[in-house]
């Protein structure tokens, strides 16, 4: 790729402040709503129908943010747990739970490469997992690991839906695009191609299928027998 500007290596305490400075900046937003526009939106609503949640369905929720898409999800789900490497993420969407009486919701912090080291994931009986818009920072060594390990944490059937910036074709191609998909042309975002994020799973013993919204984002649904 032709980037002018130097890829900055995958620090989780300076994403952290980074994300940090920008939910401070915005008001705290109880909404039920997911509505968002443009591809972003298709991305929210599209994971949902994959995630396919029921009554009976334990959701780990990676990246939580401030639990929006979590505390809905709790209205259908049995459980639903929120992890995110942001502490003023976590108070918010503890606010939220709070405001809003949702009582099958349990929000903590916690990261996609150590998603247990606040809080013991293994107590739960977790058979789907969402991962939005956050698998883009790791790295493709630390994606492979991190996809795995949560793959571990899954206790019985169920399914790995994430939903990103991943290159269905090259970003060079698309330059007019990357702001609709917030791509920063590889400064802190590392997206990878489907292609490898398809294999990861594959190698955890998961059938997976991908879905395209735009040339750098999309769907991946891996089912795990």
């Amino acid at each position: 790729m032709n980037n002018n500007n130097p890829s900055i290596p995958y620090d989780r305490n300076r994403l952290s402040k980074l994300f940090d400075g920008m939910r401070e900046n915005s008001p705290v937003d109880c909404s039920p709503s997911l509505d968002e526009p443009g591809v972003h939106g298709q991305l929210i609503k599209q994971a949902l129908r994959q995630l396919d949640l029921n009554s009976d369905d334990v959701l780990l929720d990676v990246g939580c943010g401030s639990g929006k898409i979590a505390l809905h999800a709790a209205q259908t789900c049995r459980q639903v747990i929120g992890i995110d490497i942001s502490r003023v993420a976590v108070a918010r969407a503890l606010h939220c739970k709070e405001k809003l009486a949702i009582e099958n919701a349990v929000f903590d912090f916690g990261s996609l490469e150590e998603p247990c080291s606040h809080i013991n994931l293994t107590r739960y009986d977790v058979n789907k997992i969402l991962i939005l818009r956050t698998l883009h920072h790791l790295p493709d060594e630390m994606k492979r690991s991190s996809l795995q390990g949560l793959m571990r944490l899954m206790s019985r059937l169920g399914r790995i839906v994430i939903g990103d910036m991943m290159f269905f074709e090259s970003p060079d191609q698309h330059r007019d695009k990357w702001d609709e998909v917030h791509y920063d042309g590889e400064l802190t975002d590392h997206p990878s191609t489907p292609e490898f994020l398809i294999d990861c799973l594959k190698e955890g013993g998961a059938e997976v299928q991908a879905e395209r919204l735009h040339p750098l984002m999309g769907i991946i649904t891996a089912y795990l027998e």
